[in-house]
């Protein structure tokens, strides 16, 4: 993704933040499968001890779910519109705005990272990128939770909320994202797809839940 198309997704999500709050901020009060993932993966960064970094944390609702599961919790977005929205809804967390492909973190600093959907719009061989600066930043035994929408391709949306965008939408196999964290030296613990839980966009979710060896 070159950095005319990055200026261009951080733009459409700033146009998007408010709408985002009011629609999905509350998002995983129904989602129990989520929830259950997420409480595993905060034991297993508890375990290792250290703040957990959520990627492409938008208004910051799964950093402060994070958080109230006990962990230091800290957020990274590329829109700064919803950077400026995490921080006003969770004043007392940390909120950065930042680039997932130019992650500047100390080696060994963070007890795990979690990548809620925020891969999706990644060129499909950028994963591997990601997930290899995140494997220099997780301490050994600390875990990455990754959650994207399953399937092969691209999608193009042209609206979002009603509000007119341009956004391509990378769709993974679960075959493929466990073999982008095996290829960094994780263990896999869980690999999974669902089926969309009712008012989800229609499309299969896979979540990969892995630890540093």
């Amino acid at each position: 993704m070159d950095r005319d198309e990055l200026r261009d997704l951080a733009r459409h999500w700033d146009g998007l933040a408010g709408q985002y709050v009011e629609r999905l901020y509350d998002e995983l009060s129904h989602k129990p499968r989520d929830r259950e993932l997420l409480a595993r993966f905060a034991d297993l960064a508890a375990a290792v001890g250290g703040p957990v970094l959520d990627l492409g944390c938008g208004p910051g609702h799964v950093t402060r779910h994070l958080h109230q599961l006990g962990l230091e919790a800290r957020g990274l977005d590329l829109s700064p519109a919803m950077i400026e929205l995490a921080r006003q809804l969770n004043p007392d967390l940390d909120f950065q705005t930042g680039d997932m492909l130019e992650l500047d973190i100390e080696p060994w600093s963070l007890s795990g990272a979690v990548a809620f959907y925020s891969m999706i719009h990644l060129v499909r061989d950028d994963v591997g990128q990601v997930v290899e600066h995140l494997a220099q930043a997780i301490k050994p035994h600390g875990p990455l939770l990754i959650a994207v929408h399953a399937g092969e391709g691209i999608l193009t949306a042209d609206e979002v909320f009603g509000e007119p965008v341009t956004m391509a939408i990378t769709l993974f196999r679960q075959e493929e994202i466990v073999a982008a964290v095996e290829q960094q030296g994780f263990e896999v613990e869980v690999a999974e797809t669902r089926a969309p839980y009712p008012g989800e966009a229609e499309t299969r979710r896979v979540y990969v839940l892995a630890t540093r060896r």
